[in-house]
């Protein structure tokens, strides 16, 4: 890529920037790869900005109970296999980036909450007109 970069004339930065480090509370690497054609520019990707907000400040207080796991779901999500492959991350403060194949297994993160305490929202949805 770079060799073809060059051939063009293109003048082009490129760093690997993860969005933790840019306000999203997510682990999520990325290339970014800016160019200028023709002309000699002075670029600098920004500077990364202290995180402010958590995963948990994005979810929601009231949950459906069709959204907990359920005893199965439990065992696997906590069992030592996931937690020292990271495959699963409980109560984390950033959150793990996603696999493509994440909707299929219960690989990602999760918020434990004590059932005793869980505040459920079973209310029927209205379509909005």
């Amino acid at each position: 890529m770079k060799a073809t970069f060059d051939e063009l004339g293109y003048k082009y930065f490129y760093k690997t920037l993860n969005s933790k480090d840019y306000g999203i509370p997510q682990h999520r690497q990325r290339i970014f790869v800016i160019g200028f054609k023709g002309k000699s520019v002075n670029f600098d990707f920004p500077e990364p900005i202290p995180l402010q907000n958590s995963m948990q400040d994005f979810l929601e207080d009231y949950i459906e109970s069709k959204y907990y796991l359920k005893e199965k779901g439990v065992k696997f999500v906590t069992s030592f296999k996931n937690r020292k492959k990271r495959y699963t991350q409980i109560n984390g403060n950033i959150a793990i980036c996603q696999k493509a194949n994440q909707q299929f297994n219960w690989h990602g993160d999760f918020v434990f909450e004590d059932i005793e305490n869980a505040e459920f929202n079973e209310r029927p949805l209205h379509k909005y007109e």
